[in-house]
């Protein structure tokens, strides 16, 4: 009995008290509040020139301290501690941060995401240091840049009623799957010259970067098994197209500049009655390459054949009924007039 009341103090969560060593950590990150930061504000507390600002401030995003969000304006990252920030803070080795990570952990002030990365629990959150179990900012914690897409935007945005088990964080890393508070997240690849299409959203309190409805589209109709499968993105054209930016759209797509996702598009939105604007449909018709004939669904899933839908060289391999709602075979056509967006 006394053994297993040992067992169950050590594993308890301690006061969330400080020693002078653990209080100078944590002052530091508390100082590290989700703001946006001008040069005016960093040559004002440097007390320095603009040039010297400019300096510090290519530092502290090099450092990963502050994100660029356009020329001269910057907004602090979240709240997140990795065991090198502990260990500069510090001033001391890797095994004493180790050390007072672990203390900050059991004490609650700091929450283990993974391995050497952990979320800060402000001191706002009360002695009984409830965290913040918002998915999506632990997932913006992870790696940068990013923005969430597929289908966390797309639900979002409500463009679909499905609630993914998964988060997708779209991002220029190719890595694997992680599993942080039992939430999976998956992060698609993105190059370089398609890393557009997102803004800031305000998601549960927190500030994330997140695809336009637009971009979250687009992208599902890329790859649609990171967003419910085929026979769901085909619903979202249907319900959703009159919703979107017909002129964000054709830009997106302009930029993108790839036949198939033009031919999915086209299809889809003849598929379901959507009257496309003229500027829109003229760039997605371009786009067709003339002899660039392609498979609707996967090959390994619905075989090779089917008819040719000759407006968008689609090879129709798969029945018509499973891409429409029951019910709903043929819907009237839409004018399709969403106002323009802005998007990076």
């Amino acid at each position: 009995m006394l053994v297993k009341s040992k067992r169950i103090e050590a594993n308890a969560t301690m006061d969330r008290t400080l020693s002078k060593n653990e209080a100078k950590v944590v002052l530091d990150f508390e100082w590290r509040e989700q703001k946006t930061v001008t040069l005016a504000d960093l040559r004002d507390a440097l007390g320095a020139s603009e040039e010297y600002a400019r300096y510090v401030a290519h530092r502290l995003v090099r450092k990963g301290w502050l994100e660029r969000l356009r020329p001269g304006l910057f907004q602090f990252i979240p709240k997140t501690v990795t065991l090198a920030d502990l260990r500069d803070a510090l001033g001391a080795s890797e095994e004493y941060a180790r050390y007072v990570a672990h203390r900050l952990v059991r004490k609650g002030w700091l929450e283990r995401l993974r391995p050497g990365l952990f979320q800060f629990i402000p001191a706002d959150r009360g002695r009984e240091a409830i965290a913040d179990t918002n998915p999506l900012l632990a997932g913006a914690a992870l790696l940068r840049p990013y923005f969430f897409s597929f289908g966390t935007a797309c639900t979002h945005h409500g463009l679909t009623e499905q609630v993914f088990a998964e988060v997708y964080i779209a991002c220029r890393q190719r890595r694997r799957q992680e599993v942080i508070r039992g939430t999976r997240y998956v992060f698609p690849y993105m190059s370089e010259h398609r890393f557009f299409g997102f803004k800031e959203a305000l998601v549960l309190g927190a500030t994330v970067q997140m695809a336009t409805p637009e971009r979250a589209l687009l992208d599902a109709l890329d790859r649609p098994r990171y967003a419910g499968g085929l026979a769901e993105v085909s619903m979202m054209v249907g319900r959703s197209m009159k919703e979107l930016s017909s002129d964000g759209l054709a830009d997106m797509v302009e930029r993108w500049g790839e036949s198939a996702l033009a031919q999915r598009l086209g299809y889809f939105a003849d598929l379901h009655g959507v009257e496309l604007q003229p500027a829109l449909r003229a760039v997605l018709e371009r786009l067709v390459r003339p002899g660039g004939k392609v498979l609707l669904g996967p090959r390994g899933r619905w075989g090779t054949t089917g008819p040719l839908i000759r407006a968008w060289n689609i090879i129709e391999n798969l029945p018509r009924d499973v891409l429409i709602e029951k019910g709903h075979e043929r819907r009237r056509r839409v004018r399709f007039d969403g106002e323009p967006g802005r998007d990076r």
